[in-house]
């Protein structure tokens, strides 16, 4: 999860991307709200969403990995 803040540690998920869609560079990947700031996090890029590590609605901490983006002939890239 980006890191938003000193004070905000830890945020609630919500996907806009599926598992196993395509999602290009920009497109808007997922939601991230605490208790102070509501923000979208886009895709930084262009792939297939291979794995989702934290789901909707369950809460994550900064620097955690909630995705990963397969870049189609590369090695795997962390969304955190």
């Amino acid at each position: 999860m980006p890191f938003l803040s000193e004070s905000v540690n830890e945020g609630t998920v919500s996907w806009q991307a599926q598992l196993g869609e395509m999602v290009y560079e920009g497109d808007w990947l997922l939601d991230v709200s605490t208790n102070k700031v509501d923000m979208t996090v886009d895709s930084p890029v262009a792939g297939v969403l291979i794995e989702i590590c934290v789901a909707d609605d369950e809460t994550a901490q900064v620097g955690e990995t909630l995705g990963v983006i397969g870049p189609a002939g590369s090695a795997p890239l962390t969304v955190e």
